[in-house]
Formats: structure tokens, C-alpha cells, sequence
């Protein structure tokens, strides 16, 4: 998976919005099993880091 971090130029948003639909809201078979390992891997803290980008 990519880091959820946004490419540069004004498309970035746009691009990880696909990117989280595709590979978070609705993976299936390995991609889903990937995506639970690293989500339990992962703190509350870790998830905001990683998003603050977005939501700042």
C-alpha cells in the first residue's frame, strides 16, 4: 500500500481519495488482508499522523 501521503500539484486530494477507496474502504482477498495487517498495527496516533495532512 502507498503511504497516505499526498502527491504534489493540486491533484492530490483527488488522488488519495481513490487511492483510499481502492485500498481501505473496498479491498478483496489479499488487498483487504494487507490493508487489516497494518491497520492493527497501527496506533490512534498513528492514523492521525498520517492524516493530518488531510484534515490538519
Amino acid at each position: 500500500m502507498e503511504p497516505l501521503l499526498p502527491p504534489s500539484g493540486a491533484n492530490g486530494v483527488h488522488h488519495v481519495s481513490r487511492l483510499m477507496g481502492r485500498e481501505v474502504y473496498h479491498p478483496a482477498g489479499d488487498a483487504a488482508a494487507a490493508r487489516d495487517a497494518m491497520f492493527a498495527s497501527w496506533t490512534t496516533a498513528d492514523l492521525h499522523e498520517r492524516l493530518e495532512w488531510l484534515y490538519g
